[in-house]
């Protein structure tokens, strides 16, 4: 995000292709915002051509220090995530925030980083600079992966749930659940529990969070 607003009208507007790389990116945004039903991964498409343009912007700047200085502290939304994050999906950010404890190891790290970051650029190091950050956003994500996945797994995912439902699976069907548990139980079952409205089975998956009533 600092990177982008960096760029310049020229960066985009001097070369075919870069005005290509620029229409593909905003017309990607634009279709995608317009759009009713989103997914967050639908702004991936746009991630190629802006990512092609902030190198042409790198490349052009001669000191790009504050701009990778800045990536580098965005970083501590990456610990920062790890504690709100499976709380937020299962009930809603503002039951999640803020977070129960500060992660001040984590920040200490991205502090470091972002100073380096800054240092190595000021010294005509930008490839560097860069590689410093890319490295933290790997293994930041890396551990909030490790950190999460299990919290998401029982508080926002389906997995567990179906694994008490797959024994008695020809008895449940879904009623009134929200639609990312009727997506997991689809995906898990392989399309096995009807619609209660639809096919009425003794046993219902009901409620947020979802539970079985017989």
């Amino acid at each position: 995000t600092p990177l982008v607003v960096t760029l310049r009208k020229q960066d985009w507007s001097s070369d075919p292709r870069t005005r290509f790389f620029a229409l593909w990116a905003v017309s990607a945004f634009v279709f995608f915002s317009i759009s009713k039903n989103k997914l967050p991964g639908y702004i991936l498409p746009v991630l190629p051509p802006l990512s092609a343009l902030l190198g042409v912007r790198l490349a052009r700047s001669p000191a790009p220090r504050w701009a990778l200085a800045g990536c580098a502290a965005l970083l501590v939304a990456l610990p920062l995530a790890a504690d709100v994050l499976p709380q937020a999906l299962a009930s809603g950010i503002r039951s999640a925030w803020p977070p129960d404890q500060v992660p001040f190891g984590a920040l200490g790290a991205v502090a470091a980083v972002t100073v380096a970051a800054a240092a190595l650029a000021t010294r005509n190091r930008a490839g560097w600079a860069l590689a410093l950050v890319a490295a933290g956003a790997v293994l930041g994500i890396a551990e909030l992966k490790r950190r999460i996945y299990p919290a998401l797994d029982h508080s926002a995912g389906s997995r567990a749930l179906w694994a008490e439902i797959e024994p008695q699976a020809d008895q449940v069907c879904i009623g009134d659940v929200r639609r990312h548990v009727e997506y997991g139980l689809e995906f898990y079952g392989h399309g096995r529990l009807p619609a209660c409205a639809d096919s009425p089975r003794p046993v219902r998956v009901e409620g947020d969070p979802p539970r079985l009533e017989r």
